[in-house]
């Protein structure tokens, strides 16, 4: 007898996008995986009793991966003899909830001395159990076969999710009026790092020693979910903010001899610490080292801002902005359903089986590229991405992954199954472009939130940028790639290079991006950016704009501006604002443009 297994994990989201340092970010991920990794261990282990297990989502030998794995898996079993499927069901699900309990256990042991008491024990135990959401379920494989068992097994664990049975946490003897976790801002904190018990804390809290030094900030209380990701194993380590933002330019400045030397000797002043936003020199001041717990770098503080200020005046100052990408594949539910997309329905187990292999390798071909010094990956695995970018690279980094994922995913994918015309599996992104001291939870929760104005307003097979600046003025634009598989290259990403560029090198002066802008409140008033396709006044204004904008461009050229670099500038220009009337044509925003413009102004300082 045959059935479909489908099991997942949870929570995804809040759990990892509740993050104050990128460390939390990462490690969340990171845990996740393992889970999953070791729920499909003890799967094939389990069914070997009494038949065999077939993976089916996600590609899996039995070894590790050195992508991440989904929260969620499918596969095929073959049973020998009937059992009661309820016992294979529950051994794997106790066998990852015991993997999550002892993750706790070792953070415990690894960073709380002395002995701690039943009632704190008995909080910890109780906020790890109910942090965990496993779903599961068997499906008959019958005579209809797979296909039918595949939209069966989907449909009826969505069912058993909406049930949302759940652990009520005792508070029998505990009062309610505690102090909450700094991260989740739910569970009670039970782990403080502070000289005296902080108020509200419980009695028998756990206090968290220096010597775990900058794992925990003073003044922070952890819940025992969060302080298990905080302290989650040593490869859990992870560039700050500060850190992924800063190395470009030690990049930049390493290729310098007398650069070298600077940064060497900048090293040595600052000893172990690794804290990132020590490049910035605003940041050596008392009120920073001693909040920091860096007071002993005070002594040789002037001669440290010495050092960056020879750097700053040969290298430039670093950049304080880094990316945070997310993107995942467009209308995936489609794609899995296969039918729709012309698979035969015998075909559709292989199907799945293929396109999971192909994301896999994707997945795993994109942490690679991004951490050969492009960035730092999160999470890579399946369809989904989440990592940090440099700015300087960012385009042309998203332009190799848009261009590399229809080689290694799309292209094979048509041509194994025969999906004809132009339905071509795409991703769209969501990027947020932040300054390094912007809380890291919003700028993860915004990343999502660009992501789905990429798929809505841009129509998916696009991206989404949203430039928020330390100042708090916010820029956002949406376009198509516009990608073109004979050139391998995405038009949208072309032209923004060259417009980014072309205001690096001072070819134009970027006042032309005011001077468009005002000339756009002029005509249309500050509110009236938006149209629909039945406004008028947008159908005439259709016929001069782009005229107006060639004009206002050639009127910024600096001198010694070619004149083929002036007419690719005006060509950039207008067509810009031809696609982006193309991308969202029910309801067109000059916004749109006009913030685009301001945010290829913005990295052009960067790049």
């Amino acid at each position: 007898m045959k059935y479909l297994f489908l099991f997942t994990i949870g929570p995804v989201q809040s759990f990892i996008a509740q993050a104050r340092k990128t460390k939390d970010l990462f490690a969340g991920s990171m845990i996740l995986s393992e889970l999953i990794g070791d729920a499909l261990k003890e799967t094939q282990s389990v069914f070997k009793e009494v038949g065999s297990a077939q993976f089916i989502f996600p590609a899996f030998d039995g070894t590790d991966t050195k992508e991440a794995l989904p929260n969620r898996f499918l596969v095929e079993v073959d049973l020998r003899e009937e059992v009661d499927l309820r016992t294979y069901g529950n051994r794997i699900e106790q066998f990852v909830r015991t993997s999550w309990a002892k993750m706790g256990d070792e953070a415990l042991e690894r960073n709380v001395k002395g002995r701690l008491s039943d009632d704190f024990h008995t909080r910890f135990n109780d906020q790890m159990n109910g942090h965990l959401e496993v779903y599961w379920i068997f499906q008959p494989i019958g005579d209809d076969g797979y296909a039918e068992a595949y939209k069966a097994v989907e449909r009826n664990l969505g069912s058993v999710k909406n049930l949302r049975p759940f652990v009520q946490i005792s508070q029998a003897g505990f009062p309610e009026n505690h102090r909450k976790c700094s991260v989740s801002g739910t569970r009670d904190a039970v782990f403080f790092r502070e000289k005296d018990k902080p108020a509200f804390a419980y009695e028998d809290a756990a206090k968290i020693e220096e010597k775990s030094g900058y794992e925990l900030n003073i003044g922070e209380g952890l819940s025992a979910p969060v302080f298990t990701k905080r302290f989650f194993k040593e490869k859990a380590k992870f560039h700050s903010t500060a850190e992924i933002a800063v190395e470009p330019w030690k990049e930049k400045v390493k290729k310098c001899k007398e650069g070298s030397r600077l940064l060497e000797s900048f090293s040595i002043q600052t000893g172990s610490s690794k804290d990132g936003q020590l490049y910035f020199i605003d940041n050596w001041s008392e009120a920073y080292l001693k909040k920091h717990e860096l007071k002993s770098l005070a002594i040789a503080k002037e001669k440290t801002k010495e050092i960056l200020k020879s750097l700053y005046g040969s290298f430039g100052k670093p950049a304080p902005y880094y990316a945070l990408v997310s993107f995942d594949g467009d209308k995936m539910g489609e794609w899995l359903n296969g039918i729709s997309k012309g698979v035969k329905e015998d075909q559709l187990m292989s199907y799945h089986q293929k396109l999971s292999a192909l994301f896999s390798k994707f997945a795993g071909y994109a942490k690679e590229y991004v951490d050969q010094g492009r960035g730092k990956t999160v999470y890579a695995g399946g369809d989904d991405f989440l990592g940090f970018l440099h700015v300087n690279t960012l385009l042309e980094t998203m332009e190799h992954l848009r261009v590399e994922f229809n080689s290694m995913v799309a292209d094979p994918i048509k041509s194994d199954y025969g999906i004809g015309g132009k339905d071509r599996l795409s991703f769209s992104v969501g990027i947020i472009i932040a300054h390094y001291k912007m809380p890291l939870n919003s700028v993860v929760q915004q990343a999502k939130e660009v992501e789905k104005v990429a798929k809505k307003k841009g129509g998916r097979d696009a991206f989404a940028i949203r430039v928020i600046k330390h100042s708090g003025e916010i820029n956002e634009m949406y376009a198509k790639w516009e990608f073109d598989p004979d050139s391998k290259s995405c038009k949208a990403i072309a032209r923004m290079n060259y417009i980014i560029h072309s205001l690096k090198e001072k070819r134009f002066s970027n006042k032309y991006i005011s001077s468009i802008t005002q000339t756009f409140q002029e005509v249309f008033g500050r509110e009236g950016y938006s149209f629909d396709k039945s406004n008028s006044e947008l159908g005439e204004a259709k016929k001069w704009l782009p005229m107006e904008l060639g004009r206002l461009v050639r009127r910024s050229k600096q001198v010694g501006t070619s004149e083929s670099q002036i007419e690719e500038m005006v060509h950039c220009i207008q067509e810009t604002f031809t696609q982006s009337k193309k991308v969202n044509a029910d309801s067109f925003s000059i916004f749109n443009y006009i913030y685009g413009l301001h945010a290829m102004d913005f990295i052009s300082r960067y790049v």
